[in-house]
C-alpha cells in the first residue's frame, strides 16, 4: 500500500527503501532504522501520526529505540522535538535507546532533555 510517499504501511510498521519504523506492542517500543532524510518537518506527519497512534495514545511508558537510526536530518529532529513536547504535555515517561558511538545521537538527544527533563537516555553499543 502506498501512503503519501511511504512504500508500505502495515498495522505494526512503516517501511521504505531508506528507513523503517517498527512498533512493538509488548514493550510499547518504537524502533527506527536507516536514514530519515525527508525534506520538511511536514514530511514527517505520517510517521508522527503512526507513532502517536501506536505508542503514545496508550498512555503508558514510551520507548524510542534510535540505536539503528543512522541519520536524521534537521526536519526530522524538529518533528521529534514536537513529538516530545506532545508526550511531555501528557506527562508520560519516555526512554530513548541510542547508539553510544553515533555522534549525531549523542549531541542531538541531550538537547531533548531541555524539552522534557525526565527523559531517560540509555546509550548502548551495537555489535
Amino acid at each position: 500500500m502506498v501512503y503519501k510517499g511511504i512504500s508500505m504501511l502495515t498495522n505494526q510498521n512503516i517501511q521504505n527503501n531508506n528507513y523503517s519504523i517498527e512498533y512493538y506492542n509488548k514493550h510499547n517500543t518504537i524502533l527506527l532504522r536507516g536514514m530519515l532524510d525527508l525534506k520538511t518537518s511536514e514530511s514527517f506527519d505520517e510517521i508522527i501520526a503512526f507513532i502517536y497512534n501506536k505508542a503514545i495514545n496508550k498512555y503508558k511508558n514510551v520507548t524510542f529505540d534510535l540505536s539503528r537510526l543512522e541519520k536524521i536530518n534537521s526536519s526530522g529532529i524538529t518533528a521529534l522535538c514536537l513529538l516530545i513536547i506532545k508526550i511531555r504535555d501528557l506527562d508520560l515517561p519516555i526512554k530513548i535507546i541510542a547508539s553510544k558511538y553515533s555522534q549525531w545521537q549523542s549531541s542531538a538527544l541531550m538537547d531533548l532533555k531541555d524539552l522534557y527533563d525526565t527523559i531517560e537516555i540509555e546509550y548502548i553499543v551495537l555489535h
